[in-house]
């Protein structure tokens, strides 16, 4: 990893010119939109894997993140062929990445929170978004992941868990992407992923649960987020 990005430092200062739509990118073959607690580190670790060092490059958000988010131009290595990480889809990457192929997983929307609010809670500090949970639940001797999560989701107090989907496919719907995945078949998927991008893509179960967690109250909770099941009930 280091040596790669070395070599990523050194070829972005002799060649700092950056994709966009008037100077599109047409070397990338796919890009991997990375929603979080959706088995995206795995994922990275299979492409990683099938494809020389240099040709997956992570948008993250010291790393282009934030540009394609906003549909802004960003550098990229010339030999990358797939573009993996935390940035959402928008209509202007079919210009800046006219070769492109898009590809998303996505997860329950009530699993996807229990697993982003355990993650934090075991980061604490090391996460901004464990600052929303210190203030308005730690800091209150609210404690339980059950009750946190509960909480979140009946009284819709932040967004960021509670409309993760319909924030991330905001400007390009999930249907219109070449290729969804689903956290629950992931076995099967990333098969059926290695025939579209004809590569072989070995199974990397890192942070991967791989039988659906045991969820309290979901029968309760489920409606509280109707909107997020419809984006992503076909898939899942």
């Amino acid at each position: 990893m280091f040596y790669k990005k070395r070599i990523w430092a050194l070829e972005k200062l002799v060649r700092p010119r950056k994709s966009c739509e008037l100077n599109p990118n047409r070397n990338v073959l796919w890009l991997s939109y990375h929603i979080p607690k959706t088995a995206g580190s795995s994922l990275r670790n299979s492409f990683e894997t099938a494809f020389k060092c240099t040709q997956v490059f992570g948008a993250y958000s010291n790393s282009g993140a934030k540009e394609l988010t906003n549909g802004l131009p960003v550098w990229t290595p010339s030999k990358c062929k797939v573009i993996h990480g935390h940035f959402k889809p928008q209509q202007s990457h079919l210009a800046t990445f006219p070769n492109a192929r898009r590809i998303v997983w996505v997860r329950d929307p009530i699993e996807r929170i229990y697993s982003l609010v355990r993650h934090l809670l075991q980061l604490k500090d090391t996460h901004p978004q464990y600052a929303f949970l210190k203030e308005n639940y730690i800091d209150n001797n609210v404690t339980c992941i059950d009750d946190i999560v509960y909480d979140i989701i009946v009284n819709n107090s932040s967004p960021i868990f509670t409309r993760a989907y319909a924030r991330f496919f905001s400007h390009v719907p999930v249907s219109d992407l070449e290729f969804v995945g689903s956290v629950h078949n992931y076995n099967r998927d990333i098969i059926r992923l290695s025939q579209v991008m004809g590569v072989e893509l070995k199974e990397s179960f890192k942070n991967v649960r791989s039988n659906q967690q045991k969820i309290p109250n979901v029968k309760v909770l489920k409606p509280y987020l109707k909107e997020e099941y419809d984006i992503v009930a076909p898939y899942i």
